[in-house]
């Protein structure tokens, strides 16, 4: 037993209608213009013109409203797809991580790029789909900011002001003073550059470690500028406890 569908008028009949009311409209001015009653038709014409012009206004200031709006939407979780751009080097089956203007090289699958007594803050691997890494971003006060989980972020909607995420390679957290506080965008599905800022420790134990293009800081004092980490099997980049910081290692 089969259902009656109802049938929208095709643009064929709304067309004859749209003319029909044209001609009936053109008609209609032309009989007064000829009549004793022609003043009557320039105020009909006049608000014909208006209700014919209103949607196309509607619709062009909605257009240019979008258009004012930031080009980005906010977006507070989402996905890292890595880049296909094949300019940046990468040693075969190797991935690399750049932090501020420091290289890490890896072809582990896990490896520790920076820990603070021997908890990992920045954690980079390899899969399949190429480089990744994990570590929490803070603002510039230490306060908790957002999350990268292998090529997964998610930022804090109570401190984070309008991540944009401008392809999908890239995600820009900023805080609510509209600071960069991790800016981060894949090169290539083996390279991804990171900037941003990192906590170490807790209570008066706790610092900063910023990354930008300067270097990278840590503590506000060590500053490790334009140099190159190779991580063997297992390798550790850099290690910041009690007894000072230590480059490479196990």
């Amino acid at each position: 037993m089969g259902r009656h569908v109802k049938q929208k008028p095709s643009l064929l009949s709304a067309g004859i209608a749209r003319a029909t009311a044209a001609v009936v409209w053109l008609a209609t001015v032309i009989s007064l213009f000829l009549s004793a009653y022609w003043p009557y038709a320039i105020p009909i014409i006049i608000i014909s013109i208006g209700l014919g012009f209103l949607p196309w206004a509607n619709h062009r200031v909605a257009s240019l409203q979008g258009a004012i709006v930031a080009p980005y939407a906010p977006v507070y979780g989402g996905q890292l797809s890595p880049g296909a751009n094949s300019s940046s080097v990468v040693p075969t089956n190797a991935g690399t991580v750049i932090l501020g203007n420091n290289r890490v090289l890896s072809a582990d699958l896990s490896n520790v790029v920076i820990e603070y007594n021997g908890s990992p803050l920045i954690t980079m691997g390899l899969d399949a789909q190429g480089v990744w890494i994990d570590t929490t971003v803070v603002d510039a006060q230490g306060n908790y900011i957002g999350i990268i989980h292998k090529r997964e972020f998610k930022a804090s909607e109570e401190r984070a002001f309008n991540p944009i995420q401008s392809d999908p390679q890239s995600i820009l957290i900023r805080d609510l003073a509209g600071k960069p506080v991790l800016d981060l965008h894949y090169d290539n599905s083996r390279q991804l550059v990171l900037k941003g800022y990192f906590r170490y420790g807790s209570g008066h134990q706790s610092g900063l470690i910023v990354m930008d293009d300067n270097g990278l800081r840590i503590g506000g004092m060590i500053t490790i500028s334009n140099s190159t980490f190779s991580l063997g099997s297992g390798g550790k980049g850099i290690s910041i406890g009690a007894g000072g910081i230590g480059i490479g290692g196990r």
